[in-house]
């Protein structure tokens, strides 16, 4: 079974209220989440999926072997 998170969790693990993640769910731009009964879960890899698709900026540095 996948690991599940609440939105508060979610909020402190991103350093950010949780009002700001109800506003990204409302508004169609967090991570997807679940409705359990009347609960928002979220699975920790839809969360981890979400994030890398967020990343912006700097560039890879060419690792030489």
């Amino acid at each position: 079974m996948p690991k599940f998170i609440d939105e508060r969790a979610l909020a402190a693990d991103l350093m950010v209220s949780v009002s700001t993640v109800r506003g990204w769910r409302y508004e169609g731009k967090g991570p997807k989440y679940l409705k359990v009964g009347g609960a928002v879960r979220y699975r920790e890899s839809d969360v981890m999926s979400w994030l890398d698709a967020q990343v912006a900026g700097g560039r890879e540095v060419a690792v030489n072997a």
